[in-house]
């Protein structure tokens, strides 16, 4: 392909030179003569592994070069891809002055050619951004025959190169498929070993993907010195400490709990979270992360019960109360919670729950059930023990683990269903369906 690389900072000069050794004639464009000068001395316009001899071997194949002039270099291509920095602006939004004027001068370029044209935005951007310049430059061409789509990047300064060249995934958000062709083709060598690596998603959720990574990244450094600096404050080795935590690959270093759903809670996670804070307050030592994971836990539980109220029902049900799928435990079950806020605003609400049910039988003798008289002393005259008998009398279902038994009762049933972990998206049609968050 023909492809234009616009901006040559650290994202724009690996992903020309990269392009290019994937067999594609690259044209890079940036305002920085200096950056062109070097690009085409086939030398690297920044500093980073590899690059100049990576360089250096694509300008003597032919495949790479470089240029001020932007329209020239949309001219004699078939797809943009768009570098330009997005700095922080004084309110912490994205600095967006830089694409305003590469999209305002690609809509120019096409103006004069008339051809079809596909403009790829790598750089960071909020959601909405790329369906935004679509809409202005399809505006501004008068055409509809050029889109614009997400391309986030995923590369790392200091190993970008091999970054580009072993990707966990390459992402499109977009929702044309010819778009989405045109990117594939792009990376024809990678998807044609592992077709898997390549993602098409919503234009705005390929943008919040790549925030979604970054931010994920600041959040396991800080977690990591936050629990570093309080193992050196009690005269343990936070790097033995960390180097065992990282040899759990079933649950913390793994998906496990990463997808959006219903809050935490259990007679564990909020006990442990709450005896950190006070070994680290006993110390004199603040841990902000740590300490903001209960409170961004109920403010994620008060969502879910907005989330309720807003649907206006006049009965609901509740299937499952304990903190989670096969215990009867309630202890801090954010379920019993939720249930309690229910009741508190005034809608009569019961609930149905086989794995709490046994535990029913053992009343004086449960620390589960005392929790739950405590939280909600009429709470077990709201028990209905009949699955069935609780189906027909809700106008709304509130679930918040995934069973088998309610799977089948509930796709009977008429009223919707308010799915708090997305586990029933295959199992009650879409009519009935509502998401918690999505």
């Amino acid at each position: 392909m023909k492809v234009a690389v616009i901006g040559l900072g650290y994202v724009g000069a690996v992903t020309s030179a990269c392009l290019a050794k994937l067999g594609h004639h690259v044209v890079g464009v940036d305002r920085m003569a200096g950056k062109v000068e070097r690009i085409n001395a086939g030398e690297a316009p920044i500093t980073e592994p590899g690059l100049d001899d990576l360089i250096a071997e694509m300008r003597a194949t032919g495949r790479l070069e470089a240029t001020q002039r932007l329209d020239a270099a949309v001219g004699a291509t078939e797809l943009a891809v768009v570098c330009v920095g997005t700095p922080t602006g004084a309110d912490g939004s994205p600095d967006m002055a830089a694409m305003d004027i590469v999209v305002g001068d690609i809509g120019s370029a096409l103006s004069a050619n008339g051809r079809p044209y596909v403009v790829a935005l790598r750089s960071t951007s909020l959601p909405g951004t790329s369906e935004r310049y679509r809409a202005l430059l399809r505006e501004r061409v008068g055409r509809d025959d050029v889109d614009v789509c997400s391309h986030p990047e995923f590369l790392r300064e200091g190993s970008a190169i091999s970054d580009f060249e072993s990707p966990a995934f390459i992402v499109v958000g977009t929702d044309d498929e010819h778009t989405a062709a045109v990117v594939r083709e792009l990376y024809a060598p990678f998807v044609a070993s592992s077709p898997d690596l390549f993602h098409v998603m919503a234009p705005a959720a390929a943008e919040m993907l790549k925030y979604a990574c970054n931010a994920y990244h600041a959040v396991k450094v800080a977690f990591a010195n936050e629990i570093g600096a309080l193992a050196a404050t009690l005269g343990l080795d936070s790097h033995a400490v960390m180097g065992a935590f990282v040899k759990d690959t079933k649950l913390n270093t793994s998906r496990a709990y990463l997808r959006p759903g219903f809050a935490f809670g259990g007679s564990c996670l909020p006990k442990d979270l709450r005896a950190l804070a006070f070994l680290a307050g006993r110390s004199d030592l603040r841990l902000p992360l740590l300490e903001s994971a209960i409170p961004s836990n109920q403010r994620h539980l008060a969502r879910t019960l907005d989330r309720v109220l807003s649907l206006s029902p006049k009965r609901v049900a509740v299937w499952g109360i304990s903190f989670k799928s096969d215990t009867a435990d309630v202890r801090e079950s954010p379920v019993v919670d939720l249930l309690h806020g229910i009741l508190a605003a005034g809608v009569p609400a019961q609930w149905h729950d086989p794995d709490v049910a046994g535990a029913l039988t053992r009343r004086g003798g449960s620390d589960s059930v005392a929790y739950l008289e405590e939280r909600i002393p009429h709470a077990l005259d709201l028990h209905v023990p009949n699955a069935a008998e609780l189906a027909v009398v809700a106008d709304l279902h509130v679930v918040s683990k995934f069973d088998q038994s309610f799977a089948e009762v509930l796709r009977a049933a008429k009223a919707p269903v308010l799915d708090l972990n997305g586990s029933y998206r295959d199992a009650i049609s879409a009519d009935r369906y509502v998401g918690l968050l999505w």
